[in-house]
């Protein structure tokens, strides 16, 4: 949300201007003011792969080099129509 600020602040349009994009799934027009386009991953399955890796590495294993978390997309107010 400070990003969409300072883009509106500088005098240019979101998104007509620039698109923003959260990657963190907060969906909460009431409380930002805007709905917000964003990448929603489901934290504990984070928090699982994350936890998999460190302990790949206490193990001295070689962890994975992609890791891939289930996502949905949700579009919002702040993604332009192309």
């Amino acid at each position: 949300m400070g990003v969409r600020s300072a883009i509106i602040e500088k005098g240019f349009n979101c998104p007509d201007d620039i698109s923003v994009i959260g990657f963190d799934g907060i969906i909460n027009p009431e409380l930002t003011g805007v709905d917000l386009t964003t990448i929603i991953q489901d934290p504990r399955e984070k928090g699982r792969k994350a936890a998999e890796l460190a302990f790949a590495l206490i193990r001295g294993e070689e962890p994975e080099q992609k890791h891939l978390v289930s996502y949905s997309f949700h579009n919002g107010e702040t993604l332009k129509n192309l």
